[in-house]
């Protein structure tokens, strides 16, 4: 548990993600966004905001491996990382999962069915 009396927690929708911060029109192609430039983007929020140095960065899985790019580019930014089941880059089996994914999901949305798309490639996860 992070005690929110003690920090102040940030959290951002990552780019492309589902929040519709990012995210493409219906339809509409969206080009590959690497671990890398989600910390380039969580740099730039930081440095809107203000924020020099970070307490910590925590994350799971994909949030872990944004904390370790984030970690490595910018080390003099953050004092903590805590990386829960996050390796350092996708393995090529996981890289095809996520293809498969995807697909459901497009496959879904054509047929209108874009929730239950969503839910099936998420329990491959």
């Amino acid at each position: 548990a992070i005690d929110t009396q003690r920090f102040r927690v940030l959290s951002i929708d990552w780019l492309g993600g589902d929040g519709c911060s990012s995210a493409p029109s219906r339809g509409a192609p969206f080009p590959f966004v690497a671990t890398a430039d989600q910390a380039n983007a969580l740099r730039h929020v930081l440095d809107l905001l203000g924020i020099d140095t970070l307490h910590a960065i925590v994350g799971s899985s994909y949030g872990g491996m944004v904390g370790l790019q984030f970690a490595a580019r910018w080390p003099e930014r953050l004092r903590r990382l805590v990386a829960i089941a996050a390796p350092a880059r996708s393995h090529p089996r996981a890289s095809a999962w996520r293809a498969v994914q995807r697909g459901i999901v497009e496959l879904a949305a054509a047929a209108g069915r874009s929730a239950d798309g969503v839910a099936l490639a998420r329990s491959l996860a």
